[in-house]
């Protein structure tokens, strides 16, 4: 069965890659997993880990520090699916930038995107970011396509508790040799001393709306655990963080109701 599906996965990869007007959400969204994804994958808001600042720069204006990210994910188990990232953030005469670079694929099917993101501070509580993405999709022994995209965003801090933040997804696309689907991501967080609570709105071209939801708690000095949930896709998620400066262990768990579970782990070191 699990061959079956996995059968099915990369022929409607192909299908669209090769015979289709070329309009393609691929696996991008897939490499943007890290700890958000343990809390209903909202990217665009909460603290600024690794993850949400290359989702969203503008979330760099307010990043205690700089890092380096590790991380690996198993979409869809028993997929032969592997996806894997290498993220980091700097000061380039004071101002704030973040590079990663993503993999996801198996044996037939790669997807690579090389993403740099920088932030501007516009007023005290309001800053700006973009993306520029260099993405890339290869089919053994067929061919290999490349494109370039920007990626605007924002953040708003509406007090001291309470983030706005947004991206839209490869809004501009410059060198289209197949088309990245865009996507649009809004939400809203609440901040105390032990919790964070998330509440995402994400939009994607010819797909409905689908609200997602996460909860960070801190349990211990050394340990966060997270839950999340997205309506229409109907995924369960959840996960637990071990901190220990300047180091931070993650494992994610994300259930999907048709499609075999995803794991992944990560690890982040404060430099």
């Amino acid at each position: 069965m699990l061959k079956l599906i996995h059968a099915l996965f990369l022929c409607m990869l192909f299908v669209k890659f090769s015979i289709l007007p070329v309009s393609l959400k691929a696996g991008y969204e897939l490499m943007e997993a890290g700890w958000p994804s343990a809390s209903g994958n909202v990217t665009v808001v909460g603290a600024p880990s690794l993850t949400r600042v290359m989702i969203n720069p503008a979330l760099l204006s307010v990043a205690d520090n700089t890092g380096i990210q590790f991380n690996y994910f198993i979409p869809y188990q028993s997929l032969n699916i592997h996806a894997g990232s290498l993220r980091s953030t700097m000061q380039v005469k004071n101002i704030p930038l973040a590079a990663s670079l993503n993999f996801l694929g198996d044996e037939f099917y790669q997807e690579l995107q090389l993403t740099l993101g920088m932030a501007l501070e516009l007023e005290e509580k309001l800053s700006a970011g973009i993306s520029f993405n260099y993405l890339q999709l290869g089919v053994k022994t067929l061919t290999t396509r490349r494109t370039i995209s920007l990626s605007p965003s924002i953040m708003y801090r509406v007090s001291d508790d309470i983030t706005f933040g947004s991206t839209m997804f490869h809004l501009i696309q410059v060198k289209k040799a197949f088309r990245v689907a865009q996507r649009f991501q809004t939400g809203l967080s609440y901040t105390t001393a032990k919790t964070e609570l998330i509440l995402g709105l994400e939009k994607e071209e010819a797909l409905p709306p689908e609200f997602c939801f996460g909860l960070s708690l801190d349990l211990y000095p050394h340990l966060q655990v997270a839950g999340g949930f997205r309506d229409k896709s109907q995924k369960l998620s959840m996960g637990w963080k071990f901190s220990r400066e300047p180091f931070d262990i993650y494992y994610f768990y994300v259930h999907h109701p048709i499609l075999p579970a995803s794991h992944g782990l990560g690890l982040e070191i404060a430099l």
